[in-house]
């Protein structure tokens, strides 16, 4: 049961456990039987995600306006993921509470709006995270640990790409980026441990 859950999702949704049509088929008909209007608060919902929705749009507006800041970027970013979030936890899920819908009456939306608002749900609570990173490091004056550098410049002499682009009177020092530098070390530190225990498992086996 918990390997199906990491099925790939078209796979695992045309497996046996999400087979409508051997109940009866797929339709309007499971939504009368299985499921309840919930007229009240599907209404609530809606009028509260198109209110917020709306509202957002000025924020959004103010917070474009200077994105030279690291942190106004990221609360840019979480502004996206929350109107999509809002948008499929409000506006839709709404709708769908005053059809009555279930999985079999509309597979499609129903999975699409939970997709939406689970995926949404995990970016912006790591976004968060990394906000609250940005803003604890730049109040210790730990800034330059938290800067990621993506400029990655070819240079024909040295016959490959580095992120110092060699201006005379700069030295590489001013671009060391200590996210990459973290990256590769635990990357090639999990790839050796992962690989030893997948050849141990190979020679049990």
């Amino acid at each position: 049961m918990v390997g199906s859950q990491y099925e790939f999702m078209p796979t695992m949704l045309l497996g046996p456990a999400y087979n409508c049509s051997a109940v009866m088929p797929p339709g309007q008909a499971w939504a009368d039987k299985y499921g309840v209007r919930q007229l009240p608060f599907g209404i609530y919902s809606m009028v509260f995600g198109i209110i917020t929705e709306i509202l957002y749009i000025p924020c959004m507006i103010g917070l474009g306006k200077d994105l030279r800041s690291s942190c106004i970027k990221i609360m840019f970013f979480l502004s996206l993921l929350d109107m999509v979030a809002i948008m499929a936890n409000c506006v839709i899920f709404g709708y769908l509470l005053i059809q009555g819908a279930v999985f079999c009456s509309n597979p499609f939306l129903t999975t699409a709006v939970g997709i939406a608002g689970y995926g949404m749900w995990c970016t912006a609570s790591a976004c968060c995270l990394v906000l609250a990173l940005n803003r604890l490091f730049e109040m210790l004056n730990l800034s330059k640990y938290f800067t990621v550098r993506f400029q990655v410049i070819f240079n024909s002499e040295l016959q490959s790409m580095f992120f110092s682009p060699f201006i005379p009177g700069h030295g590489t020092d001013e671009y060391v980026n200590y996210p990459h530098t973290v990256h590769n070390i635990v990357v090639a530190s999990c790839s050796c441990l992962l690989y030893m225990m997948l050849c141990m498992v190979l020679v049990v086996k």
